[in-house]
């Protein structure tokens, strides 16, 4: 499998233009068009516009808990593209269903998942989409976080294995993951 690991994707402090050209490369890359400026939520008023890329994280702000990635590089990536972001459901339960069924709810649609990989609980919920995502053939691209990733990787190798091998790309924010994930052969 090949698989290109891109470094500072999740960077929001790069201007839009370069955030762009960086993200159109990648999706050109996946065979996807741009969409000319949405507005939020314009995919779901209009049926013509139903999602090509779904970001599945933890969209939690709401609620008072400090936003993630989902949030602000999805809302960057809406700006160009036709992006549905989940979930931002309160409980885990509630936002594992929510991220499962999005994923089945708009398969025909799909050319691409996004999915925010942490190292704790979260990366069950990634790997059960992930899972889900190979059933239905959708790429997908697990965005890495979070420092012990290496320490999951030594504990449930498989797992993360499963989770990489046909990973569409893997993307990981810092260097640090990036070196590590690549000595692996990833």
């Amino acid at each position: 499998v090949w698989l290109v690991i891109f470094v500072g994707l999740a960077a929001l402090t790069m201007a839009h233009s370069a955030m762009r050209l960086a993200m159109t490369g990648f999706f050109y890359g996946m065979g996807m068009l741009i969409i000319e400026e949405n507005k939020p939520g314009d995919n779901l008023k209009n049926p013509e516009l139903r999602p090509d890329i779904l970001y599945i994280g933890n969209k939690l702000s709401k609620h008072g808990v400090t936003p993630t990635s989902v949030e602000y590089l999805g809302d960057q990536l809406k700006k160009y593209y036709n992006l549905q972001q989940v979930s931002d459901k309160k409980h885990w339960g509630l936002r594992l269903w929510d991220s499962l069924w999005s994923i089945f709810r708009y398969k025909k649609e799909l050319k691409c998942i996004l999915i925010d990989t942490y190292s704790t609980w979260n990366f069950y919920w990634a790997w059960i989409c992930a899972f889900l995502a190979r059933l239905l053939k959708i790429p997908c691209v697990p965005i890495l976080h979070g420092g012990n990733l290496p320490f999951r990787f030594q504990q449930n190798p498989q797992l993360t294995h499963f989770l990489l091998e046909r990973a569409a790309q893997i993307v990981a924010p810092s260097n640090y993951l990036k070196a590590f994930f690549e000595s692996k052969g990833y």
